[in-house]
């Protein structure tokens, strides 16, 4: 949501969601780590922002922080929550996720919401434990649609990129919808969203890639059947 201090700013901004409707909110990386901290007790920065957002979320009526695999049900969808973000050791990604199994509601829709795609991967999601696959949907952000353009994604209509670390050149599997096969019975659909960002500061890069790749706000439409 943001890569500076405005809270003020995005407190403002998720109120005005809020009179909308429920507004679900976790971790991106900019929001974990992108603080400097300059006071000594706080060894550890990468929490430092993520206890103030909660704070800040939390005291915002009908908006619900799904942090740490928190799980928020609404009539028959239940929303799960991962602070999850890509890291480069896939082994404590795993373990972490693996300690905060979430509760799955068997007579609901579940949906995750993870901000990096990274453990939706197929080789990657079967290692976490065998709960994660009653969920029915997935929704991440995180890839910035693969570094394509807003207005060339426009023109190309197409579900292609031209980046990911993982993928390498023009990516298929981190746009739009993917449905994933996880075995004979189950399978799971996974919607990339592109991250909103609401105020980024004197930060020149990700200003620099919000006119790349804008803000923006999408509705999705998810049918059971």
């Amino acid at each position: 949501l943001l890569n500076d201090n405005s809270f003020e700013d995005v407190y403002l901004y998720i109120t005005y969601l809020s009179y909308i409707a429920p507004v679900l909110s976790i971790d991106g990386n900019h929001d974990i780590k992108s603080f400097e901290v300059n006071d000594k007790e706080h060894v550890n920065k990468h929490h430092i922002l993520s206890d103030e957002l909660k704070t800040l979320l939390d005291n915002i009526p009908n908006v619900y922080y799904l942090n740490n695999n928190r799980t928020e049900p609404f009539d028959n969808i239940t929303f799960t929550g991962t602070d999850f973000y890509h890291h480069t050791h896939e082994d404590n990604n795993i373990e972490f996720l693996n300690d905060n199994v979430p509760e799955i509601n068997s007579n609901s829709y579940n949906i995750l919401l993870c901000h990096s795609p990274y453990i939706i991967q197929k080789d990657v999601f079967q290692k976490l434990d065998p709960t994660y696959q009653n969920f029915d949907v997935a929704l991440t952000g995180h890839i910035h649609n693969a570094l394509m353009p807003a207005y060339i994604d426009k023109m190309i209509k197409a579900n292609i990129g031209l980046y990911t670390v993982d993928e390498g050149l023009f990516p298929t599997d981190y746009l739009g919808e993917k449905e994933i096969k996880l075995n004979e019975d189950k399978k799971l659909t996974r919607v990339n969203v592109p991250p909103i960002r609401t105020f980024n500061g004197d930060n020149l890069l990700v200003s620099a890639a919000n006119k790349f790749y804008p803000p923006s706000m999408r509705l999705i439409k998810i049918k059971k059947n």
